[in-house]
């Protein structure tokens, strides 16, 4: 049983706390970069409980900078995108993408004040289709994020962002939980989602085998395989400290990636980048499309309309005749049980009773806790930069019953050999 100390130094993230330190060692994933424009408007970032403004300039570098003016403290989100920096509304101040204040209109010419002034700032990524933040010590910053999806033609990735309440923590054990697929998303005898006779929506009981990779661990769900001596193996891969990787269904090598992105305590961003080896289709905004399954956003925003407050619409009708849960969207029957559970937007982890189908999350608290035990001890994560290295292809597949499964997982994860800092 998890204590309450332990479950604190798990799920606190701001600065000064043990995780959070654990987390800035790593580049952190927090917008799809189509959604910041070059001279367009700023967004609004908050992460690990830092309040942040991102912008991109015109030369298509961007900056995340402490989201209030070094000068009066006014919100940055207003400001002006100009002339490669951001310039606040108030007085004029000039922030660029280092944190430097270049020019203060407001003072009298000659006036030196404005070389000695920054604000802070943190180093960026742009991969083409996620934008990443390192909000760590500059002396361990790995030098540069995973590629995990650049080799792969952009017409075949797409990238979604949820903003959730709740913690990350529950989230990411939400992924890493295959024994939930056969009751939360199974559907009945037909509809929008039906996956037919896919083993992880048949069999609630499946045998687990963790292979542990240093950096995370290959969770390899075992059930029974559609033909005589062979079994069901699918593989969700794990890299602490808040990605899974998850084979999709019906097309051959359709995968998604999860992270789970700690705004604050409660708050959570969830992205979605999927892969699929066939070209991603138009989006469908019919209204039939919509109420069936596809996620829909509150104006002007990331967060969803389905929420506590309208129940996630649940449909007492659909839950007795068509699905388990009565909620359409696969992505929001995840969100109904993982954002507001007992102790509210952070869960109370001392009271739950785990179960051999739990193993996974067992596995990955202790490897959180392994690596805030030794960022504590000497200041260093055991292999910080090993995931840039590291090509990840969940799969889920049938194979032979005498298959190693463990040597079978370790031989679908290919080096990429980038070298890391």
């Amino acid at each position: 049983m998890t204590t309450v100390e332990e479950n604190e130094r798990l799920v606190r993230v701001g600065p000064g706390t043990a995780m959070g330190g654990v987390l800035r060692r790593y580049w952190i994933p927090f917008l799809p970069s189509a959604d910041l424009g070059a001279e367009g408007e700023p967004k609004r970032v908050r992460l690990l409980g830092e309040e942040l403004v991102a912008f991109r300039n015109r030369d298509g570098r961007v900056g995340v900078l402490d989201r209030y003016c070094p000068h009066r403290g006014v919100d940055l989100f207003y400001g002006r995108n100009e002339q490669c920096g951001l310039r606040c509304i108030y007085h004029g101040w000039k922030m660029e993408l280092d944190g430097q204040v270049s020019d203060m209109p407001n003072l009298r010419a000659g006036t030196q004040a404005a070389g000695r002034v920054r604000t802070t700032a943190y180093p960026t990524y742009d991969d083409g289709t996620v934008l990443w933040a390192y909000l760590g010590p500059p002396e361990t910053r790995p030098s540069r994020p995973p590629a995990i999806w650049e080799a792969t033609a952009a017409e075949q990735v797409s990238v979604r962002r949820i903003d959730c309440r709740g913690n990350w923590l529950q989230h990411l054990e939400g992924q890493i939980d295959s024994s939930h697929v056969a009751f939360l998303h199974s559907y009945r005898s037909s509809g929008p989602h039906l996956f037919g006779d896919e083993a992880a929506y048949t069999d609630p009981n499946p045998d687990l085998e963790i292979v542990d990779t240093g950096f995370g661990a290959m969770f390899a769900w075992l059930r029974k395989g559609k033909a005589a001596g062979s079994r069901n193996v699918r593989m969700a891969q794990w890299a602490a400290p808040f990605m899974t990787g998850i084979a999709g269904f019906v097309v051959d090598g359709n995968h998604q990636f999860h992270f789970a992105v700690p705004e604050d305590d409660e708050h959570t961003i969830y992205l979605v980048v999927s892969h699929d080896p066939l070209p991603v289709p138009p989006r469908d905004d019919s209204e039939e499309t919509r109420r069936l399954g596809e996620l829909r956003y509150a104006p002007g925003s990331y967060r969803l309309e389905l929420s506590p407050e309208n129940d996630y619409e649940i449909d007492r009708e659909m839950q007795r005749t068509q699905n388990f849960s009565g909620i359409a969207s696969l992505r929001v029957q995840d969100l109904a049980v993982q954002e507001l559970v007992r102790g509210g937007p952070v869960a109370d982890r001392t009271r739950e009773h785990l179960v051999a189908t739990d193993r996974a999350i067992l596995f990955a608290r202790r490897r959180l806790a392994r690596l805030m035990d030794r960022l504590e001890a000497d200041g260093t994560l055991a292999e910080p930069g090993l995931l840039a290295e590291v090509d990840f292809r969940p799969f889920d597949h049938d194979v032979a019953a005498t298959t190693d499964v463990g040597e079978h997982c370790r031989a679908s994860v290919r080096p990429l050999r980038l070298g890391v800092g």
